[in-house]
C-alpha cells in the first residue's frame, strides 16, 4: 500500500487523503524550525522507506515542506505532492520531477488516481518515469 507522508499533523483532519494510501505523520504539533540540522536528520530517517509511488501531503511550516520535498526529490527523482483545494474540497495531486525543476522539458498530463479510475491534471517531467501514468 502507498503511503501519504503528512509533513505536519497539526490539528487537521486528513481522512480525505486516505484514498491515496496509509497516512504517516512526519511531525506533529509545534516544531522548532530553527534546529534545521536536527530536523533534516530526523526527516531523512523517517523517509528512508519512501518510494516514488508514495505521496507528500503539504501541511504545516513552509520550511518543513521544503525539507521533505528536497529530501524526496533528491533520493527518488520525483515527488507526488497532495495539495488541498479548499474551493473544491479535495486533494489535488501534482507530480514534480527533477527534470521539471531543472527547467528541462516537462508536459501537462492527466494522472490516474490509483485504484479509482479517476484522473486529474498534473505536471510531470519527461522520461521513463512518466510512462507509469495512465493517459
Amino acid at each position: 500500500m502507498n503511503k501519504v507522508y503528512v509533513v505536519n499533523g497539526a490539528g487537521h483532519d486528513f481522512v480525505m487523503a486516505e484514498r491515496y494510501g496509509e497516512i504517516v505523520y512526519l511531525t506533529k504539533g509545534t516544531i522548532n524550525i530553527f534546529a534545521t540540522d536536527r530536523l533534516i536528520k530526523e526527516l531523512r530517517d523517517k523517509l528512508q522507506d519512501a518510494k516514488v509511488e508514495d505521496y507528500m501531503l503539504l501541511s504545516g511550516y513552509a520550511l518543513l515542506n521544503m525539507i521533505v520535498f528536497s529530501l524526496l526529490l533528491e533520493r527518488l527523482g520525483e515527488v507526488r505532492v497532495l495539495i488541498y483545494d479548499f474551493k473544491e474540497k479535495k486533494y489535488i495531486r501534482r507530480d514534480i520531477t527533477k527534470e521539471v525543476m531543472k527547467g528541462e522539458e516537462g508536459r501537462s498530463s492527466e494522472c490516474q488516481i490509483e485504484g479509482t479510475g479517476e484522473t486529474e491534471k498534473g505536471k510531470v517531467g519527461s522520461g521513463e518515469r512518466t510512462q507509469r501514468h495512465k493517459h
